[in-house]
């Protein structure tokens, strides 16, 4: 997909897929692979009127180093 086409998806998936209000807040939990569209995402939640949109990002690296290391 080229850019237009991953910014009419993310828009897709504001309006339809969470049908975002106005001035409501957006967390969206995303992985490595997938943060650039999460970028996206939050961007057109920003177009849609979001009032704060919070990424979080999982990295599974770091997860299996914080289980194997962690404290039983």
């Amino acid at each position: 997909m080229n850019d237009n086409e991953l910014d009419q998806y993310a828009d897709l998936i504001i309006k339809k897929g969470i049908n975002l209000q106005k001035n409501k807040g957006v967390l969206i939990l995303t992985g490595v692979g997938t943060y650039y569209f999460a970028r996206r995402l939050s961007k057109a939640a920003y177009r849609h009127g979001a009032s704060y949109v919070q990424v979080l990002l999982d990295d599974m690296d770091v997860l299996a180093t914080r289980l194997t290391y962690q404290d039983t």
